[in-house]
C-alpha cells in the first residue's frame, strides 16, 4: 500500500487501487474510502496484484454453522478472522463442494453480508 494525497482527508494517507464503475481505475483511500480518478500512465510499474476486480460466483456454496468449541483442526481462518476473535458463535464454516477436505472459516458479518439461503 503507498501513500498518497486524498482530497477529502486533505492529508497523505494510505491507499490502494480498484476497480471502479465510474473511473474504471481509481485510488482509494484507506481512511475515508473516498475513490477519485487516477491517470493511467501513473500506474506503470503496478502489477495486477495491486488491482482487484469484481466478480460473481457461478456456484452455490456449501456452509453450516460454526459450534462453539468444536475441534478446528482442518479449517482454515485467516489471520484478519483469528485477530478479531474468530472462531466465535455466529461463523459459519464452508467447504468446496468438490473436495470437502478443503474447509474455511467464514465471519458471521460476511456471511450475512454475501449470503442468503437457496430455497
Amino acid at each position: 500500500m503507498e501513500i498518497e494525497y486524498c482530497p477529502k482527508c486533505d492529508e497523505e494517507t494510505p491507499h490502494h487501487v480498484v476497480h471502479d464503475p465510474v473511473f474504471d481505475i481509481g485510488i482509494q483511500c484507506s481512511k475515508c474510502d473516498i475513490v477519485w480518478e487516477i491517470d493511467l500512465d501513473l500506474l506503470e510499474g503496478e502489477t495486477d496484484m495491486n488491482v482487484f476486480h469484481e466478480y460473481r460466483r457461478k456456484q452455490i456454496s456449501e456452509l453450516r454453522a460454526y459450534t462453539p468449541g468444536e475441534d478446528m483442526s482442518g479449517i482454515s481462518i485467516s489471520e484478519v478472522d483469528a485477530k478479531n476473535g474468530s472462531p466465535k458463535e455466529g461463523d459459519m464454516i464452508a467447504r468446496n463442494p468438490v473436495n470437502h477436505n478443503d474447509q474455511w472459516l467464514v465471519a458471521e458479518k460476511y456471511f450475512n453480508d454475501n449470503f442468503e439461503p437457496v430455497e
